[in-house]
């Protein structure tokens, strides 16, 4: 009988997932969470509408909001604005985020002692931060999708 200490350790394997980088900073939502990658969406905008949000695209015949990260989001928009975004969500429940560039597939690995997250509007949305092997000066931050919308959809004004 062979003694169990002496077999190979079975590592699982690592999970992929993808991350985008959003107003600068580069961001990860939770495994499990619905994600839509959409290329030059057009976006039309609402009038009197919070600042950080862009207007409205259509996804499956159902209007999303899409909402504006920068720190110093624009004051006005044009009538169609074509952006790439992350639908996030599906559904009466989902939201788009105009993003920087395209998802980059990733292998997250937990960070112990992070340091100081980025400066962004969506600071409190944070929750975990990771880094990728194949780019380790790199820290990927999770984001609470619930809490980054609630954020984004308030006025720039705090209102």
């Amino acid at each position: 009988m062979s003694n169990p200490e002496d077999q190979p350790e079975v590592q699982a394997p690592a999970k992929v997932r993808f991350g985008v980088m959003l107003a600068g900073v580069p961001v990860l939502l939770p495994a499990g969470v619905i994600t839509e990658f959409v290329v030059q969406a057009s976006v039309y905008p609402v009038p009197r509408a919070p600042q950080r949000l862009l207007g409205l695209m259509q996804v499956r015949g159902q209007p999303v909001p899409v909402f504006d990260a920068a720190l110093q989001p624009p004051r006005e928009l044009p009538l169609l604005r074509r952006r790439d975004v992350l639908v996030v969500g599906s559904g009466v429940e989902a939201g788009a985020l105009a993003i920087d560039s395209p998802p980059r597939q990733l292998t997250p690995v937990p960070l112990e002692l992070p340091g100081a997250a980025p400066e962004s509007c969506f600071a409190e949305a944070m929750e975990e931060a990771y880094y990728d092997p194949s780019e380790p000066q790199l820290v990927w931050w999770q984001l609470s999708p619930a809490r980054l919308f609630t954020i984004l959809a308030r006025r720039v004004d705090g209102q």
